[in-house]
């Protein structure tokens, strides 16, 4: 077998014999084009694609490339969802060059750099620990071209009754319309969002060197160099990141309320210190809209902070990598754990470095969810939500109550269509598998009781001839919001008291 001359080739395909818990869904922009010859010969992907309600755009690009005269070979697949069990598949399928040439439009800033985010991330995603479990991600290609725009609707979610007028072929729209999914990343959109004068640690200035006569041959370069200053300015989008973040989250809040965005907060537009800083404005933002009566929204979105860095200085999203990590603890140990203090295996790091003091600050004021290192190993600090889950609970602001009460929507959605042609004493059948999938919970720590019916409760009437209405309550295992060690000497003796807030 020779792989170096191209006679032997492998298809890169995982058939996994178990569904993924759920399913991750990453928008972003992408450097090169997708090879339709290597779509077509990946019969579990069109299989998944179809399934997904996109036979229609298969039958057109098989069309188009399939013709006697001029055959289309290469695809952008803008807007297009295409399902991904590896990282090798996805440098199979995207490994044509652009036939246009967008790096001369691209997004460019000092500190984001002038490469693409999606490749990236999903390096990042398929990490060790994902592998060994079914998983899948889908990835939506955006236009380059569209800026930010292509991660937005047009006015959908404030036009209710007139869904038909709007662009359903829009990626946002098509990653909702995903039945399975349960996390959606954007990792390019938060690139946008980055200061285009935004730069690393300052470099040092010099004097210039005084002209000297050298030998051939010798090496002048000092070490030091500068950069040249950005040639094309673009409009600063990072100051309307809320304004995005909300526009985004009306339309989630309105078709899936089931889905949980990570999303990475920005840095501030400018430099107070030698590193960069969580944007002041966005903060003051932040704090406003959560006192508005849209707040409710801010449930469905874990803001991250802060952003990620390699061995070769480059910036990337933090999200991917806890969305793999999200989802391996999901399968493992339930959606109701958290994946805050478990170890994430990866060689970057957090840019910037936060003291624990900062990143308690942070955690409390903003509400941010902190990526921070302990023993030379990077962790989660707290799945934190910017505002409760439960009105008035503050214990609730907790990302994975959000991940499992979407869980606990997908799943009883699926166990109501399996239960919708049932004919057969309806009412019980119902009730008895509702106690038995709330049972399976309790026993598991999901819910919180000293007995079962302290934990849930299941009540089914029915309401005419076809109509079924069930009553569910639970109690969530929500953890301690705040621990308080109370240190005191009395009479002499050393007391010490823990009190914990629910």
């Amino acid at each position: 077998m020779n792989f170096q001359f191209g006679r032997v080739s492998l298809l890169p395909e995982t058939r996994l014999h178990r569904e993924a818990v759920f399913d991750v869904v990453f928008m972003g922009h992408s450097d090169k084009d997708a090879d339709l010859a290597k779509l077509f010969e990946n019969p579990s992907m069109l299989d998944d694609m179809r399934v997904a309600g996109y036979a229609d755009n298969l039958d057109e690009l098989y069309r188009n490339f399939s013709k006697q005269e001029e055959p289309i070979l290469s695809s952008p697949l803008y807007n297009l969802p295409v399902p991904l069990h590896s990282l090798d598949e996805f440098i199979r399928l995207f490994s044509v060059k652009k036939s246009q040439n967008v790096e001369s439009t691209r997004y460019k800033s000092r500190l984001g750099g002038d490469y693409v985010w999606l490749p990236l991330a999903i390096a990042d995603f398929f990490q060790n620990d994902v592998m060994k479990i079914p998983r899948r991600l889908w990835i939506i290609p955006v236009d380059e071209s569209s800026g930010v725009e292509g991660f937005l609707t047009q006015g959908i979610a404030s036009a209710p009754g007139n869904e038909d007028e709007f662009d359903h072929d829009n990626a946002l729209l098509r990653a909702l319309n995903l039945p399975n999914m349960g996390i959606l990343c954007m990792p390019d959109f938060e690139r946008l969002h980055i200061a285009q004068s935004l730069k690393h640690i300052p470099h040092l200035r010099i004097a210039n060197p005084i002209p000297t006569f050298l030998p051939c041959g010798s090496n002048s370069d000092d070490g030091v160099s500068e950069r040249s200053p950005i040639e094309k300015e673009k409009p600063d989008e990072s100051v309307y990141f809320i304004q995005h973040l909300k526009r985004i989250m009306q339309v989630v809040a309105k078709y899936r309320r089931d889905v949980n965005v990570l999303m990475a907060f920005p840095y501030d537009t400018k430099m107070d210190g030698e590193l960069p800083r969580s944007s002041i404005l966005a903060e003051d933002q932040l704090y406003q809209w959560r006192q508005d009566s849209d707040r409710q929204l801010l449930r469905h979105v874990q803001l991250i902070y802060p952003y990620l860095q390699d061995a070769q200085g480059k910036i990337t999203s933090p999200c991917a990598i806890l969305a793999g990590k999200m989802l391996s603890s999901t399968t493992e140990k339930g959606s109701w754990r958290s994946i805050a203090g478990l170890d994430i295996a990866t060689f970057k790091r957090p840019f910037p470095y936060l003291s624990i003091k900062k990143i308690s600050l942070l955690r409390e004021h903003p509400g941010l969810a902190l990526i921070g290192q302990k023993n030379n190993h990077l962790q989660l600090d707290d799945e934190r939500l910017s505002v409760p889950y439960v009105e008035d609970q503050l214990a609730t602001n907790s990302g994975e109550l959000a991940r499992f009460m979407g869980w606990l929507f997908r799943a009883l959605e699926k166990l109501g269509l399996d239960l919708v042609f049932e004919s057969v004493d309806t009412v019980t059948k119902s009730e008895i598998l509702l106690r038995n999938f709330f049972g399976r919970l309790y026993q598991m720590g999901a819910l919180r009781g000293k007995k079962s019916e302290d934990a849930f409760r299941v009540q089914s009437e029915l309401d005419g001839d076809s109509r079924v209405i069930i009553n569910i309550q639970i109690a969530p295992a929500i953890p301690i919001d705040q621990l308080i060690v109370d240190f005191r000497l009395e009479n002499g003796e050393f007391l010490m008291r823990e009190t914990g807030r629910g």
